[in-house]
């Protein structure tokens, strides 16, 4: 199979839904191998609103960035797996009747921006730079 780095496709994004143990994570991993393309995976049950204890979804581009070694081209053709993102969810806290918004509304909007393209600087472990994303 011959590759193409300098593919004319746009960037897109996939939605594989499935019940457990259908080979959603393995499928993504053999097509990751298969184009040559950095991969970073994500339990969505573990992600907080930035400013909060836990990964971030920051966290998840820094990971992407990790594991392309640095190259922000190579990130950028990567492939972002977010299991279990329909867990992520806004709930309503009625004894207090405000938003819990630490796993839910916040990680949801930080999704967002990167669906639909933002740029995002990532500090990569070890490196006193910060790269563009």
């Amino acid at each position: 199979m011959e590759k193409n780095k300098n593919s004319d496709l746009d960037k897109s994004n996939i939605i594989l839904m499935g019940p457990s143990g259908v080979g959603k994570t393995y499928i993504t991993q053999i097509l990751a191998r298969i184009l040559d393309v950095p991969i970073a995976m994500c339990d969505c049950t573990l992600l907080t609103q930035s400013g909060y204890v836990g990964d971030d979804v920051d966290t998840v581009i820094q990971k992407l960035l990790v594991n392309a070694d640095g190259d922000v081209d190579a990130a950028q053709r990567g492939i972002v797996f977010l299991d279990e993102f329909d867990k992520i969810s806004s709930s309503l806290d009625f004894e207090s009747r405000s938003f819990r918004d630490v796993g839910g509304r916040g990680v949801q909007q930080a999704f967002l921006k990167l669906v639909e393209g933002t740029v995002v600087k990532v500090k990569l472990p070890g490196c006193n730079g910060v790269r563009v994303f």
